[in-house]
């Protein structure tokens, strides 16, 4: 019986690490529709929000899950909540300001339930040229030179790697690296 209370418990442990960690506020039972609403207005106007984030923030107030979809409907009807324009702004704050690569930025959106043909949209918005500068930018910072060993060399092209950058863009920006 034990044995059986114990494997209950560690699957229960299981998944509930799976679950997104979220607090429920200890006022939420006073709020109605309409607080609910403003807040999520005001939380959605502060910044670009996806559909999921949305729907977690909604989990923390003790609503119904009609109000929520109706606080969600009305969201994206108002124009607050846009998936298009969500995701364009994530690609771009991501290449320009933590000169992030297709790959990582691709991962962080799809943790963020993000659909795929909305990822490749927002790509398309990428300009060639400050992608391929960022490399060259990144190589600078690691004060990346040709006499290198190839063991430092292999370093910084993990690290790049991490960033999530192509690795024919990586060594095409070390050969060019190489040619100043």
């Amino acid at each position: 019986m034990s044995a059986l209370l114990f494997f209950n418990a560690r699957i229960k442990f299981k998944f509930a690490r799976l679950q997104p960690k979220f607090k429920v506020n200890k006022e939420s039972q006073q709020h109605n529709f309409e607080e609910v609403l403003k807040k999520m207005m005001q939380y959605c106007s502060y910044s670009e929000r996806s559909d999921f984030e949305v729907q977690i923030k909604l989990a923390t107030f003790l609503i119904s899950a009609d109000d929520k979809r109706k606080v969600i409907a009305f969201l994206k009807e108002e124009n607050f909540l846009n998936e298009n324009r969500f995701a364009a702004a994530f690609v771009s704050g991501k290449v320009r300001i933590k000169r992030w690569g297709r790959y990582k930025i691709s991962a962080a959106l799809r943790a963020k339930r993000v659909d795929q043909s909305l990822i490749q949209e927002a790509f398309k918005e990428i300009d060639e040229e400050v992608y391929f500068d960022n490399i060259k930018h990144l190589l600078k910072l690691k004060k990346f030179s040709a006499s290198m060993s190839d063991y430092e060399k292999s370093k910084i092209v993990r690290y790049l790697l991490s960033k999530g950058y192509e690795n024919d863009l990586i060594w095409e920006a070390i050969k060019d690296f190489n040619k100043e």
